[in-house]
C-alpha cells in the first residue's frame, strides 16, 4: 500500500518550475520516490504492477537526451556485442513504464 502526501519544503518549491508542478512523495513504509501528481494519477497502478528481478539493469535518462543510443549500448555490452540478438525492438528489452 502506498501513501501519497504533497511536498510543500522550501525544496520542494524551488524545484517546482513551469514544467514541474505538485510534486507528492509516494511511499511504501520503507521506501519513497517523488512524483508529479499530475503521473502518480496516470502512472501509479502501473507502477506498482510492475515486476522488477535482481538483474534487470535500468536505463534512466531525460526525455530527448539520447535513451535510444544508451538503450542500445547497455543492450550489446549485456550481451557480449552479439549484434543478431540486438535485431528484435527495444520494446522487448527495455519495457517502458510510461
Amino acid at each position: 500500500m502506498f501513501t501519497i502526501e504533497p511536498l510543500t519544503s522550501p525544496l520542494a518549491r524551488k524545484i517546482e518550475s513551469d514544467l514541474v508542478r505538485n510534486l507528492v512523495k509516494i511511499s511504501d513504509g520503507e521506501n519513497f520516490f517523488i512524483l508529479t501528481q499530475k503521473y502518480a494519477d496516470k502512472y501509479l497502478e502501473k507502477i506498482k504492477k510492475f515486476k522488477v528481478y535482481e538483474d534487470d539493469i535500468w536505463v534512466v535518462t531525460f526525455a530527448k537526451c539520447a535513451t535510444t543510443w544508451t538503450q542500445e549500448m547497455v543492450r550489446l555490452l549485456s550481451n557480449n556485442l552479439d549484434y543478431e540478438a540486438a535485431k528484435t525492438h527495444l520494446d522487448v528489452d527495455f519495457p517502458f513504464i510510461e
